[in-house]
Formats: C-alpha cells, structure tokens, sequence
C-alpha cells in the first residue's frame, strides 16, 4: 500500500509538470525544413530550387515537410518561392531554407501537441538572411522576418519583435527572443512572417527552434520527483 501511495505521489508530481526541452528544432518539428515530400504543384527542374512555386499569384500555398508557404504580395519579376539548397543561409546540398523571390510570404509549421503551463518561458530563434537590392528598379530590398506563435488553434497569439532590416551585404543573421506565458496552452503553431524581397530580390530563413523551460515550482516538483525516485531505489 505504502508503495503504491509512492507511486502515485511521483506520478501525480511528473504528470503535473510541464513541457520541458526542444519543441521545434532540428528534425524535431522539421524545424530546420531539410525534410519531406514536395507538393505536387511545385516544380524541382532548377537545380538547388527545390520544390518552388513559379506563378506569381497571392494566396498561392504549398505544403511539405510539416510548413506550408503562403505568397501574400507579389512585386514583380523572379516569383519563385518555396525551398532552397544552394547554401544562401546553409552548409551545404540538402540543407534547406524557406526563400521568397519578389514576394512577401509566410512560412507556417504544423500544430504540435504540447503541455505548456502558465509562467512557462518560450524561446524562438532562427536564422535569416536579405538578397540585393535593386536599384535599377529602385526597390529597396531588406528583408525583414517577424515570428509569430498561435496557441490551441488560435485562442491566443504572441508577436515576437521584427528582426532588423537585412539585405546581401548584411551576411547570414540569427534572431532569438522569449516569452513569458500567461496561461496553459496544448498546442503551438509557429508562423514567420517574411517580408519586403522586392523585385527580383529574395529573403531567407532557417532553423527554426522554440524551446520550453518551466516555470521555477515546475522545476521544483520535477526535481523532487527525481529525488524521491533515487531515494526510494
């Protein structure tokens, strides 16, 4: 009886914790986009434009490895967007990005289930990375990313602040900030909303991560939990 009572005090601590650890990073998630299967409507015939959209038309989407893009304004000019390898942001072939030609575009995760608690921080990061400008055409082209979270299906939002203009001179860059949850959450979605590659001029991200730490009581009862399972062994 006594051993049981254990049990279920361990169990009733653990089970009370919250997400703890990587959400979304790496092959977690397919947040660093390297994998999946291309939708049928994109074209992989330009070598490391791998599974592109080439008509420029608003509200275009395509869907693979767990993102979907979405073109919401097009400039003119190059219109492709979709996944990239040619290493703009990458080490190498068969490291991909999300990229957008002449387009603004958002890049959308699947929901993944979670246990998220109130006081619970969450950390975004990714990289990115701007294309030319064009001043034949007189646009300017620095890119911009802003990272947005969506709980439970839309019950509640988070805007992260808009990463710092960037263009081709700027290099690859990295953009990471948290947030302090306000209430409990199952589910998460992760958008990144990619803006300004004017004509013919394109944006890049990659390797997407959001990472969870408890709030400091949730962290007191998963170490008390691992206590008194050490203690009782």
């Amino acid at each position: 009886m006594k051993k049981l009572m254990f049990l279920m005090l361990v169990g009733g601590l653990l089970v009370g914790a919250s997400q703890a650890g990587i959400i979304m990073g790496g092959t977690t998630a397919n947040g660093n986009l390297d994998t999946g299967t291309p939708y049928s409507g994109w074209t992989t015939a330009v070598p490391g434009d791998k599974f592109y959209l080439t008509a420029g038309t608003v509200g275009q989407n395509a869907y693979m490895g767990g993102w979907t893009v979405t073109r919401t304004r097009y400039y003119g000019g190059n219109n492709t967007i979709g996944f990239n390898d040619t290493g703009d942001l990458c080490s190498g072939t068969g490291d991909m990005v999300a990229f957008a030609n002449s387009s603004d575009i958002d890049l959308q995760s699947d929901s993944v289930a979670v246990a998220l608690s109130a006081g619970e921080t969450l950390t975004i990061s990714f990289a990115y990375a701007g294309g030319a400008d064009d001043l034949v055409n007189n646009y300017d082209s620095r890119f911009t990313a802003t990272a947005i979270l969506i709980f439970d299906g839309g019950a509640a939002t988070h805007t992260f602040t808009t990463t710092p203009e960037v263009d081709a001179t700027n290099g690859a860059q990295s953009f990471s900030e948290s947030v302090v949850l306000a209430a409990n959450y199952s589910s998460v979605v992760v958008k990144i909303e990619m803006r300004n590659p004017g004509y013919g001029r394109a944006g890049f991200v990659d390797d997407v991560v959001l990472s969870s730490v408890p709030e400091p009581a949730t962290m007191i009862l998963l170490g008390l939990g691992g206590l008194l399972l050490r203690r009782r062994k």
